[in-house]
């Protein structure tokens, strides 16, 4: 039931819309009949250079209302209207037949209007509407340009500029507007040039021999849109050619565009690449409820799962960013993207974008396995009062680090436990030492060494304590 009251309010507002333009178009149009008929048969005396010019000027609308000879809505208050019936003195127009009755109620309807003025035209405006909400780069659109409050016109033309760094014009068509009544047309495209960015010389003409009032579409200009931004179309030399009043200008009008970035699939933080961060992201939502729309939901079944994190997998190195450095492995196990292909070969449907998902998987975690198992230097160092050891395990295996000093006694044993396969460096992951010895004192400056024993693999190097 909204949804009608919806639409019967928007009926409503067209049909306003359209009766208003017609309204002004109408008195336009009563203005000028009523003038014809003055010229015809009042002028000759009552114009410029009239015998009884000074009496009355009936030309300039401006004295008809200043000598209330025309009283605006009130045909029975106008003396020229009653000088026309024949009441209070001869009959208009002087020495001549009285004018005819359809001529009289002309003249009678347009004092009824307000007596609107002959030589003021009606606002002719241009308006426009985008065939997308939504633009993004890469997308071709539709742009339509149509004419309000036109008035009896039978011919139109305009240019168009555009950034053809932004934009790409791609082809032109004619609106309807002035083929309604059943009229016919002849239009030009114009010329499209989008090195310069220009649409020149488009224009349409109403064969006959009379225009058309109110509103309607001129044309439709296809655009594709190359780059994101906002942006700016300009139409230029608009003019109309009305038969009853000659050609009649429009200041140039402009149209603003907004074209968003081309989404990258599996980009699922926004940062313009896919990488080991968005499978992160998503990882730590699987199986958790999300907002409708929300980017982790990749395949947009509306729940976060392991198909989320293939897609995300399957693009894996797209980038939009120029020299993206690459994405910290930090917060990502081998033991973590095992668990996902493990679940994702459960649900693997055969297709080849589930394939490659896997296969990307597959080399992530060969990337995070290294090739052999090391211990490299700790750092800072020299240190005071902490530091931090890095290794890596080309393997599983128990990891032990031990302390000692410079004559080989133990100061210190770290059983950090058993640890997967992996390269543990950063901060979160490596050993850390607080420079304290087994009872937890403070241990002096000078030369240590730290062991790590790992499966059948050891290793030792030396650290400076400086303070």
């Amino acid at each position: 039931m909204k949804k009608f009251q919806i639409i019967r309010i928007l009926i409503l507002v067209v049909f306003l819309l359209v009766m208003g333009a017609q309204t002004v178009s109408a008195q336009y149009q009563l203005a000028q009949d009523a003038y014809a008929i003055f010229e015809k048969s009042c002028l000759g005396c009552h114009g410029s250079g009239g015998f009884v010019a000074a009496v009355l000027l009936i030309e300039d609308h401006s004295v008809l209302l200043e000598k209330e000879a025309v009283v605006p809505g009130d045909p029975d208050a106008s003396r020229l209207y009653n000088r026309l019936l024949g009441e209070g003195g001869a009959l208009m127009p002087l020495g001549g037949p009285p004018l005819p009755d359809e001529e009289i109620e002309t003249i009678e309807n347009w004092i009824a209007a307000g007596a609107p003025d002959w030589a003021t035209l009606p606002i002719s405006t241009v308006n426009h509407t985008v065939s997308e909400s939504l633009i993004r780069s890469g997308d071709t659109f539709t742009v339509d340009i149509g004419a309000e409050n036109d008035f009896d016109s039978a011919k139109w033309q305009l240019d168009i500029a555009f950034d053809p760094a932004a934009l790409e014009a791609v082809e032109v068509g004619e609106g309807d507007f002035l083929m309604m009544d059943g009229g016919t047309t002849t239009f030009q495209a114009g010329s499209i040039d989008n090195a310069a960015g220009t649409i020149t010389g488009v224009t349409a003409e109403r064969t006959g021999d009379h225009g058309v009032m109110g509103m309607g579409t001129l044309l439709q200009v296809g655009f594709k849109a190359k780059s994101s931004g906002e942006t700016k179309l300009t139409l230029k030399n608009i003019q109309f050619d009305a038969i009853t009043a000659g050609d009649v200008s429009v200041e140039p009008y402009e149209i603003t565009l907004t074209v968003e970035e081309q989404p990258i699939a599996g980009d699922v933080n926004g940062d313009r690449q896919v990488n080991i961060l968005d499978l992160v992201a998503v990882a730590q939502q699987l199986g958790q409820p999300v907002p409708i729309n929300s980017p982790l939901d990749v395949t947009g079944d509306g729940a976060v799962n392991i198909l989320d994190l293939v897609r995300v997998a399957q693009h894996l190195g797209s980038t939009a960013a120029a020299a993206a450095p690459p994405a910290s492995t930090e917060n990502i196990s081998p033991t973590m993207v095992e668990a996902w292909i493990a679940q994702a070969r459960l649900k693997d449907d055969g297709s080849l974008d589930f394939k490659q998902g896997v296969e990307n998987l597959q080399k992530l975690l060969a990337s995070l396995i290294p090739g052999m198992t090391a211990l490299h230097r700790n750092y800072p160092n020299p240190f005071n009062p902490e530091t931090w050891i890095p290794y890596q395990l080309a393997t599983a295996a128990e990891v032990t680090l031990t302390i000692y000093d410079m004559n080989g006694q133990l100061v210190r044993g770290l059983p950090v436990g058993h640890q997967g396969a992996g390269i543990y460096q950063s901060r979160s992951r490596a050993v850390y030492w607080d420079g304290r010895n087994q009872r937890g004192e403070t241990v002096a400056s000078g030369l240590y060494f730290y062991t790590l024993t790992a499966g059948d693999f050891t290793a030792t190097r030396r650290m400076v304590i400086l303070k």
